[in-house]
């Protein structure tokens, strides 16, 4: 069975030889994605046609009136591959995930952080490069929402 190059930046041996848009590739060659290209994860969930302005944090551009906007892709597909190779553990990833954020946001309000002269600070968006990218470390502000907030965080820790 021939394995074609994924969308994903996580290497694959092909263990036939194969031909890929007019390119040789020699059997039990592995192959690494490229970030960048029209076709990385990383183009897709910044194609300004599909998501404008895709460096901003604006969760809005998945509503239309309201609603969830059928027209726009969801994230989760370039996120956890394709086809044969789709992560199988990509629906506890998600509700982990889910959990996680709701549990932070129903205890505290998350914002940008200010400096000592009380000015917000705006993230820089800056991220670590290599096969797998992640944020470099930035500073932002997290408040109990409430007196009872406090004491859910503080139970936690008992």
């Amino acid at each position: 069975m021939q394995q074609r190059p994924s969308l994903c930046s996580l290497e694959h041996c092909f263990l036939p030889h194969d031909e890929y848009r007019g390119y040789r590739i020699p059997a039990n060659s592995v192959i690494i994605g490229t970030h960048g290209t029209e076709y990385s994860f990383s183009a897709i969930l910044h194609d300004e046609t599909m998501y404008p302005n895709p460096h901003k944090f604006d969760p809005e551009r998945f509503l239309l009136n309201g609603k969830l906007n059928p027209e726009i892709r969801d994230s989760a597909e370039a996120a956890f591959g394709f086809g044969k190779r789709i992560c199988p553990g990509r629906h506890v990833a998600s509700s982990t995930l889910w959990i996680t954020i709701a549990s932070v946001l129903s205890t505290f309000n998350v914002g940008k952080a200010t400096n000592e002269d009380g000015e917000v600070v705006e993230p820089t968006y800056e991220y670590f490069p290599g096969l797998v990218s992640s944020p470099r470390p930035f500073h932002c502000s997290f408040t109990p929402r409430s007196a009872q907030a406090v004491k859910v965080i503080q139970s936690t820790a008992q």
